[in-house]
């Protein structure tokens, strides 16, 4: 009876470590992924094709998996601030009138939520200008390198009436 008692400590010893090696490995594996989660995050640009509503939702997913891997690793929760400011910073110069505009907020009107709807609002505004825009004032009108690129709304005449709606 010891040896079959020698036997199953030595199992459950066996068992023990095999258990700690792989709950190392999975925690050396989810910190990676929190590296790559970050650095995703934090380097993410919006792509030339998609629009505001898929790139916001694009960060939204990077985000929502960032924090849960944040929460299940530290315990703790990332502020919504990092989120907002990651969208505003991957806008285009097209957008520097809406940042503009959006940074004189109060901390509680910004919202994703909000921040969405009025970033794709000015986004339909901007195709309106780029449709109603004539070939002679397009030619004249400044390209993304060009510092005043952020002005071509102003030089359109679809300007933004009431810049507190925004």
């Amino acid at each position: 009876m010891s040896e079959q008692f020698l036997n199953g400590t030595s199992a459950q010893y066996r068992l023990y470590k095999t258990r700690n090696k792989l709950l190392s490995i999975s925690e050396q594996k989810s910190s990676q992924r929190l590296d790559l989660l970050i650095s995703q995050f934090f380097n993410y640009q919006k792509e030339p094709g998609d629009s505001i509503a898929q790139h916001v939702t694009k960060l939204g997913n990077l985000w929502t998996e960032l924090s849960q891997k944040v929460f299940s690793i530290e315990k703790g929760h990332l502020p919504l601030s990092f989120m907002l400011n990651r969208i505003m910073n991957t806008l285009q110069n097209d957008y520097l009138e809406f940042k503009s505009v959006r940074e004189s907020r109060s901390h509680d009107q910004k919202t994703v939520k909000a921040l969405t709807e009025e970033v794709c609002l000015f986004e339909q505004r901007l195709k309106q200008c780029d449709l109603t825009g004539s070939t002679a004032e397009n030619t004249n009108r400044p390209t993304k390198g060009d510092s005043n690129h952020a002005h071509m709304i102003t030089a359109c005449g679809v300007r933004i009436e009431n810049q507190k709606s925004l």
